[in-house]
């Protein structure tokens, strides 16, 4: 991982209160037009109770409405390792989205050769000068995996997307 995809997808929540981060994916089939929208937040409330995270899945099928799943809250901590999010069976990790959350669950790989989007400038966010600020670290993300709806699995090859961190 070189030096600006580390900046962006850093986890930037240490433990203190008052803060919010936010992990998505959001990616579609070109062929269908189906759409899937995985979203992981961690919250730390300024008063008022411990941090915790949770989230949810929305599937957009070619041929019907939308379904949204949720998942958490659960207690959280501030990340430590490799993963991002890891928390109510899901987890964002580099080039790795998986989770479950009631009737759906997905098994999912990203790659992207480009370089990160910064949607402020790259030092806003390296040096935190703003209260929010988010980036796209990979907005020409090529997804490959699984995602099940109601316990049948359904493959996942060729769909495209993005994968953002708020």
């Amino acid at each position: 991982m070189d030096d600006e995809m580390r900046s962006a997808s850093t986890p930037r929540w240490r433990g203190e209160a008052g803060r919010l981060e936010v992990w998505y994916a959001t990616l579609s089939d070109p062929l269908t037009r189906a759409g899937l929208w995985i979203h992981c937040e961690t919250v730390a409330p300024v008063r008022g109770g411990g941090a915790y995270a949770h989230g949810w899945v929305s599937r957009f099928p070619p041929d019907g409405p939308p379904r949204t799943e949720r998942f958490g809250p659960e207690p959280t901590r501030p990340a430590t390792g490799a993963t991002w999010f890891d928390a109510a069976g899901v987890r964002a990790a580099p080039q790795q989205l998986t989770g479950s959350a009631r009737s759906l669950a997905w098994d999912l790989s990203w790659q992207d050769s480009g370089g990160p989007l910064w949607t402020f400038p790259r030092a806003a966010w390296d040096r935190e000068l703003l209260p929010g600020a988010q980036v796209v670290l990979a907005p020409t993300a090529e997804f490959a995996g699984s995602l099940t709806v109601d316990g049948t699995a359904a493959p996942i090859e060729g769909w495209r997307g993005g994968v953002a961190h708020i």
